[in-house]
């Protein structure tokens, strides 16, 4: 198959596949994006934030997920329950996540990908659709504004079966006095693209990250980890 270069726009090539590179990972993706949807995207701010697995799976995710979700937590609150984001790779799911922690807020997010059942009934078009060896994929894009003095607590838990795809892309924007940490864990799949950027754009902007991942034999295990910092005089 050749490659084929993902544009933003929502109206991609006929094939029910498309060939993404990210990073170093060449991958195969389901393309199940339907020209005569419109799809409803996230307010213009989060196009601002770079993502870890770079633009091309941006705009992958942005064409397969009919609608985004976005969450906002109001100002010096402490939002009790999880923000969770969750994809099945069974049912080819997509999720385009935009969430804004607003000043002095504190929240915790939790994105998970799991194998799922094809046979779900808000399924979209299952691995029997994909083109011929394409694995069922699912992928998450998660944006995420935290704003001075806020506390972030992000959660990743990769868990796709043997002979699925995860990928897996996040953008941080991390203000003054901000303070987030997050917790990685890919524990298996044939293909796993893992991806974070962080933008520390405020004086005292704080990232802590823990990784942990289990890959053997013939999986594949991509992981591109980006900060960003600007110090001044």
């Amino acid at each position: 198959m050749d490659n084929v270069l993902i544009n933003r726009a929502n109206v991609p090539a006929a094939q029910t596949w498309n060939r993404l590179r990210a990073n170093s990972l060449s991958v195969t993706v389901p393309n199940h994006a339907d020209a005569g949807t419109v799809y409803l995207p996230l307010p213009r701010l989060f196009e601002r934030i770079e993502c870890g697995m770079g633009q091309e799976v941006t705009d992958y995710v942005e064409s397969q997920a009919f609608k985004s979700d976005f969450y906002n937590v109001p100002a010096r609150t402490k939002r009790e329950d999880p923000i969770v984001v969750a994809v099945s790779a069974a049912q080819n799911q997509c999720a385009n996540t935009g969430i804004i922690v607003r000043e002095g807020a504190e929240a915790t997010v939790v994105i998970a990908a799991f194998a799922g059942d094809v046979d779900g009934d808000d399924a979209p078009a299952g691995s029997d659709a994909n083109g011929d060896d394409v694995l069922p994929t699912s992928a998450a894009l998660t944006r995420i504004v935290v704003e001075a003095g806020a506390k972030l607590h992000l959660i990743e838990m990769l868990g796709v079966n043997e002979g699925q795809q995860h990928l897996e892309s996040v953008g941080l924007e991390i203000h003054q006095d901000a303070a987030v940490d997050v917790k990685q864990y890919a524990l298996g799949g044939s293909t796993i693209g893992l991806g974070l950027t962080a933008n520390l754009v405020g004086a005292r902007a704080r990232l802590d990250l823990n990784n942990r991942y289990h890959a053997t034999h013939e999986e594949t295990l991509d992981i591109n980890h980006l900060v960003r910092m600007r110090g001044t005089s």
